[in-house]
């Protein structure tokens, strides 16, 4: 995995950067997760948001919104990627070898496949000022099934 340089919190030229983040809504008791989706230029992409009734682990959590945003990113036809993650446990699940019978376990050797299949896709921590786009999505008290989209351009 290639370590990026971010300079004001955008991909290198030619990439797209994914933030992800989850959270809690103990007004609805929902466990909230949310991914925005830019180009190396900041314009808005993709946006997507999901929750499930109850509460799960953080780290469950977290890792399902990165998984979410994979698959997205795949819908898409995506391809040179950096998802960018303020949970840095599963930052580094992501790039460990290690193998434990957890249901956080499960989540992450599932992302350990798909980015198998997928080299342009990286996984990276950045800290919580830079993810607040993704954060604000996650916290949102009126999240609803909605998936926002904008068309991309390619030249």
């Amino acid at each position: 995995m290639t370590p990026f340089t971010f300079i004001n919190g955008l991909p290198p030229p030619g990439w797209i950067k994914c933030n992800v983040d989850a959270g809690f809504n103990r007004n609805q008791g929902t466990t909230n997760r949310g991914w925005c989706i830019r180009d190396d230029y900041g314009n808005f992409v993709n946006a997507g948001v999901a929750w499930d009734v109850g509460s799960s682990s953080i780290l469950e959590a977290e890792a399902l919104a990165l998984k979410e945003a994979i698959q997205g990113a795949l819908a898409l036809h995506l391809d040179h990627v950096v998802f960018a993650s303020d949970s840095q446990q599963v930052v580094q699940a992501i790039h460990s070898n290690s193998i434990r019978g957890s249901e956080f376990s499960f989540i992450i050797h599932s992302i350990k496949l798909l980015l198998l299949n997928f080299p342009n896709f990286e996984v990276e921590f950045v800290k919580r000022q830079e993810n607040m786009v993704a954060h604000c999505l996650t916290k949102n008290e009126l999240l609803e099934s909605i998936f926002f989209t904008k068309q991309i351009k390619y030249f």
